[in-house]
């Protein structure tokens, strides 16, 4: 299908309306429904992450300090970051693919999902347009002028 189907970047065309009606007839209002019990169960496993991890916050900052049998792991997943990373990716991919397909190999989804994020996010990081188009050097320096002559 190529780039180019990505519904989002299309311009309005007889494609751009299939894909709308797509989109609707499989995640309408009157199919979602049928999904709320995926959205409750990895919502609650959400916000018991979070919560754990809003208690050990607490009792570190208090002076107390977290139980002797917390590990890396633990601490990795109650990072509220990558929590809500995980229940997002898990959302997604048991509405996307099923049940059978999650049990099978979501971990192995979510670790991918994770590991692209966190490149995606390392290279918007290197890149800084400024660098690299000059013309964003002279827009920047405009407007710093023209707002000093509006006030």
């Amino acid at each position: 299908m190529g780039w180019d189907w990505i519904l989002t970047g299309m311009n309005p065309s007889p494609n751009h309306s299939e894909g709308r009606n797509i989109l609707v007839q499989s995640l309408g209002s009157t199919t979602l429904p049928q999904y709320d019990h995926v959205l409750v169960s990895e919502l609650t496993g959400l916000f018991l992450s979070i919560r754990r991890f809003s208690t050990r916050s607490m009792r570190q900052h208090s002076g107390h300090s977290a139980s002797p049998s917390s590990s890396k792991a633990s601490l990795e997943r109650t990072n509220p970051v990558e929590s809500i990373t995980h229940a997002v990716a898990s959302i997604i991919i048991r509405i996307a693919y099923g049940d059978g397909v999650f049990r099978d190999i979501g971990e192995q989804l979510i670790a991918l999902n994770m590991e692209t994020v966190r490149q995606l996010n390392w290279v918007a990081e290197q890149f800084w347009p400024v660098e690299y188009l000059p013309f964003c050097r002279c827009h920047s320096r405009l407007v710093n002028t023209l707002s000093k002559k509006t006030l």
